[in-house]
């Protein structure tokens, strides 16, 4: 028994040592009360430590023992630090309560283990621990209620198991403490060497719980970050593109609006089920603002201007689908953000004056070649600018826009859209309605 609980404790105090590594790794150079990993990393340490003093026990004898059992309970300690954390500040008089505590109770503890017998120092020690998973459980219940989370409803279960065993614990060694020679863990029974052995797995798998619940906060706050840049990066480039639209702003909304509507009913219709789930519907909806923003490399004279463009400049005028292209493109690689929404607006800004029969310009795609993020947003812009007045020309009716768009089914727009439009044609004159300059 005794060869048996040295190969365990080794065993298990190397695993917990490779554990070790990742908490540590993340620590800060300054120590912070309110950073969990830090209590993280001490709880392992002390559980490192627990485990090794347990194994040179028979060895060196003694104190090794008392420090053992020490370490467990600072560590059962430090876990009750690191989930309060998650919930609220922790106070340093908190922390030195805590370690004035392990202090005296290491007093206390070497002090039975000296005049006391076996069953009195096991009851001491599983007694703490059941009052410090007590206190895991409240702090992991508030933690569950906000997060939901399947990591700490793992820790919960874990936990619980952990006091159920403890209290078996206590039990079972009353039952065994008349016999001779009951003396430490090393002349324990097999039931008590169970019930000790099941409490070490359970940490191991705690401390496995915790490490995954804190990489998935870390990968849900890389997340959250590079989202914040998207939103940061799609505020700037919406600002900037309406400083250079001689649109209203309501025009913007407008085209988002025309947009979802027609990606919905052509989800409905069964039409790319692969390229219109509701992720790219929303990219879609939130790229639709730039479509115009290369306009912002067209001259004021030739952007401004109130009459027909000449040949010339309506040529220079074309050049902002390549300009509205490379500005994102560079915008994304810069901040080394790349998602469908950007994706979305890249191709919407350099394919949105595309035609279906390859008439369309800047690259003269033609059919399902042009994206098809494009395509959509080819027939919104289409409609507004067909409805919507302008200095230098009056807005048509909305039933005369309907026909032009029909009417150039095959040719100018995806025929599909345009049998999606005209399911959706009184959604557009709404939106038209609603939102007009």
């Amino acid at each position: 028994m005794e060869l048996t609980n040295q190969v365990i404790y080794l065993g298990f105090g190397l695993i917990f040592f490779g554990l070790c590594f990742s908490p540590l790794h993340d620590l800060q150079h300054q120590f912070s009360l309110q950073s969990s990993v830090h209590y993280w990393a001490f709880s392992l340490v002390a559980m490192t430590l627990s485990c090794f003093f347990f194994f040179l026990f028979p060895l060196v004898g003694g104190l090794t023992l008392t420090f053992g059992n020490l370490m467990q309970v600072a560590a059962g300690g430090g876990l009750g630090l690191l989930f309060k954390s998650l919930n609220s500040r922790i106070k340093k008089s908190l922390l030195i309560s805590f370690c004035v505590s392990i202090l005296l109770l290491g007093v206390v503890a070497e002090f039975i283990r000296a005049n006391s017998a076996y069953d009195v120092r096991v009851e001491l020690l599983s007694s703490t621990l059941i009052a410090l998973s007590l206190w895991q459980l409240y702090e992991l219940a508030i933690q569950y209620l906000r997060s939901k989370s399947i990591y700490i409803w793992f820790l919960i279960l874990a936990i619980a198991a952990q006091i159920v065993i403890w209290s078996y614990r206590i039990w079972v060694v009353d039952q065994y403490s008349s016999f001779d020679g009951h003396n430490s863990i090393y002349d324990e029974h097999i039931p008590e060497f169970v019930a000790r052995l099941l409490v070490i797995i359970l940490y191991a798998l705690i401390f496995i719980a915790i490490g995954n619940y804190h990489y998935d906060w870390l990968i849900t706050r890389e997340r959250e970050r590079r989202q914040d840049k998207e939103e940061q990066m799609l505020t700037a480039l919406k600002s900037l593109a309406s400083a250079r639209d001689i649109n209203t702003g309501n025009h913007i909304v407008r085209t988002q609006k025309y947009v979802k509507v027609l990606a919905e009913r052509l989800k409905e219709m069964g039409y790319r089920s692969d390229l219109l789930d509701e992720k790219a519907i929303n990219a879609m909806y939130r790229a639709a603002p730039l479509h115009d923003i290369g306009k912002v490399g067209i001259p004021d004279n030739i952007l401004l201007k109130a009459g027909p463009l000449t040949s010339e400049e309506w040529a220079v005028m074309r050049t902002h689908t390549f300009i509205g292209e490379s500005v994102l493109k560079a915008s994304a690689e810069s901040l080394r953000v790349r998602d469908r929404v950007i994706e979305s607006a890249i191709q919407i800004a350099g394919g949105h004056h595309e035609k279906w029969d390859g008439t369309g310009y800047p690259r003269g795609l033609s059919s399902e070649d042009i994206p098809l993020d494009a395509r959509i947003m080819a027939l919104a812009d289409a409609y507004d600018a067909l409805v919507t007045s302008r200095p230098y020309k009056t807005g048509w009716t909305h039933e005369e826009a309907v026909e032009e768009i029909i009417g150039k089914k095959m040719t100018h727009f995806d025929p599909t859209i345009v049998e999606a439009f005209v399911i959706e044609k009184d959604a557009f004159n709404e939106i038209a309605r609603r939102y007009q300059d």
